[in-house]
């Protein structure tokens, strides 16, 4: 666990709605939407892919998510995608190993240091898939930083 500054990066966006399940079944679409929409817009993708949520519920695993990517320069609305930027942050993070269904330790152990150190989140975690499915086959070597923003 660590305190960083996340940059402040152009993204663009597709929001969803589901239980972890459904997110995962969404996401391919939602990333081949983002990454066709950057190349007619005529951006360059320059981070990795993310997921923003917005809320969860812990009784019935729903959440409300931002799909995005990071592109180099501040591109324009175009149907269910949307431009915006993301200003710099300073957030607590973690990087969880293997499977994303095996990623609630990592949220336990976040908790737990932002409880002991006093601090307070502004919003709920982003999930940035450093090596996930659509660079590695093998699960146990899926990398995800996991950040929660600080007020």
């Amino acid at each position: 666990v660590s305190l960083a500054t996340l940059p402040a990066m152009n993204v663009l966006l597709v929001d969803g709605a589901g239980t972890m399940e459904e997110i995962g079944a969404a996401l391919a679409e939602h990333y081949t939407l983002l990454f066709q929409t950057a190349e007619e817009q005529g951006l360059e993708v320059v981070g990795v892919p993310f997921v923003n949520y917005l809320d969860y519920d812990e009784a019935t695993g729903f959440s409300n998510y931002r799909t995005g990517i990071e592109v180099s320069s501040m591109g324009s609305d175009a149907g269910n995608v949307k431009a915006e930027a993301y200003p710099e942050t300073e957030a607590v993070q973690t990087v969880h190993t293997g499977p994303y269904e095996k990623s609630l330790a990592a949220y336990e152990v976040l908790d737990a240091y932002i409880q002991d150190q006093g601090l307070e989140v502004a919003g709920n975690a982003i999930e940035y898939y450093q090596v996930s499915a659509a660079s590695e086959p093998n699960p146990d070597l899926w990398l995800t930083l996991i950040a929660f923003p600080l007020k």
